[in-house]
């Protein structure tokens, strides 16, 4: 949520130099494209490739040199070319992957690195970025499983430390904290962090205390060591050390909108809406695109009575990022203004743009049980409380769902895991969602 992909995609090495018949050519328009003259490197290997129409390697080879030129599309077309000569050519599978990934197409690369991870599971930069975009694509299973291959092939195609790094983002965001923290180590900000993340949703705080203090040590002028050693604090409920964190941060980073966001959890935490208010709309004016500071905004106002400045806050946080948890927090404060039809209008189609999302299917749920449609509004909320155990509310939906269906033992039985869950503070969930 805070941070970025940790990793990145890496291009596709072409063959040493072999210097075919066509390269001096070749290299004539690459050497056009190079010096910002691409219309006249374009019509150069338009032309070449008309004179070896057979040639998979040359094929490959322009749609490279039209990627440098960023004619992405231009490219894809030589690479399906050479791919139709030889359907198992590893640098048009390869190449044509990374320049779909480039325009955003990760889904249509996916299969095609697939393929050369197939045809040789000792590529390491097909197995390294095969690992990055099912990242991104929040495919963690997978992506934890191929970077560990692809730091056990014969060539490694990126450092140790990288491809670690990678694992145990994948393990992380699989809820795998145990596995992620045995394969890190604190040694630079960005491992800090997913350690001591990883540490403290393990439950040792006090190791994750000691490792985002390191952070902190280790980028002082950074707000995300500071937010984090709070939420570690807050966790333990050593609110004051955690006030005293979010200060420190903010006078060697005055203003930073993480830790102004900071602030309004912790303020929230303590029951101070107004400050909590204030230091979340701070935060939204000194980052206006950041999607959950408005969303901690619109509950705030909401908390405070101010309906229509919720809502609209609510509505600009769904705009920025369209997530299924901004989508549920909409849906659900609409439920609670009694506005069924409108929290319909929310949450049915977020749930089809997202369909595996524990919070749409609480939120839906609760939607559904208020309708009086508790057949529906149960198996929502299984669903639920399944894919998400650390969801107090959901497990009071369904145990307010199964007392109307009259399955009183069912019901007594999730009002208990209720009352196990409903400790975890909400910054404890943020911390979780703060991963990497």
């Amino acid at each position: 949520m805070f941070g970025s992909v940790l990793v990145a995609l890496l291009s596709v090495a072409m063959p040493a130099q072999i210097q075919p018949s066509w390269a001096p050519r070749y290299n004539s328009a690459l050497a056009h494209i190079r010096a910002g003259q691409v219309d006249t490197g374009v019509q150069e290997l338009e032309s070449l490739g008309t004179a070896f129409p057979k040639d998979a390697e040359l094929m490959t080879s322009i749609g490279a040199a039209l990627d440098m030129g960023s004619r992405h599309r231009q490219a894809d077309a030589w690479y399906g070319k050479a791919l139709a000569i030889d359907a198992t050519y590893e640098p048009a599978l390869s190449n044509l992957a990374l320049s779909l990934a480039s325009q955003g197409r990760l889904a249509e690369a996916l299969p095609l690195l697939q393929k050369v991870t197939r045809i040789d599971p000792s590529n390491g930069r097909a197995a390294y970025n095969l690992a990055v975009i099912e990242l991104r694509l929040k495919r963690y299973k997978e992506a934890a499983s191929d970077f560990e291959s692809a730091r056990h092939v014969p060539q490694p195609a990126a450092p140790d430390q990288t491809l670690v790094l990678g694992e145990a983002t994948a393990l992380f965001k699989l809820g795998r904290y145990a596995k992620a923290e045995s394969l890190l180590n604190c040694g630079d900000e960005t491992s800090c962090l997913l350690l001591g993340s990883s540490q403290a949703l393990a439950g040792d705080l006090p190791a994750a205390v000691r490792t985002f203090q390191r952070a902190v040590e280790l980028a002082p002028q950074s707000p995300d060591p500071y937010f984090r050693l709070a939420l570690a604090f807050l966790q333990g409920r050593r609110e004051g050390d955690a006030e005293a964190t979010l200060d420190a941060g903010l006078r060697v980073v005055p203003h930073a909108p993480l830790l102004l966001y900071g602030q309004a959890l912790f303020y929230a935490h303590q029951a101070d809406y107004q400050r909590a208010e204030s230091s979340a709309q701070e935060a939204v004016e000194r980052r206006p695109t950041w999607a959950d500071a408005w969303g901690v905004l619109a509950e705030l106002r909401a908390r405070r009575g101010k309906a229509d400045a919720a809502e609209e806050a609510f509505r600009h946080a769904l705009q920025l990022d369209g997530s299924a948890e901004h989508a549920a927090d909409y849906g659900e404060f609409l439920l609670r203004a009694g506005r069924l039809h409108d929290a319909h209008g929310i949450l049915e189609p977020a749930s089809r743009a997202h369909p595996g999302s524990a919070a749409l299917h609480r939120a839906l749920g609760k939607l559904y049980q208020s309708e009086g449609r508790l057949g529906s509004a149960e198996a929502l909320l299984q669903r639920a409380v399944r894919e998400d155990p650390e969801d107090a509310s959901a497990h009071y939906a369904l145990a307010m769902t199964l007392r109307r269906l009259h399955r009183d033992a069912e019901a007594k039985q999730e009002l208990a895991q209720f009352n196990a869950v409903k400790q975890k503070e909400e910054f404890v969930r943020v911390l979780e969602r703060a991963g990497p």
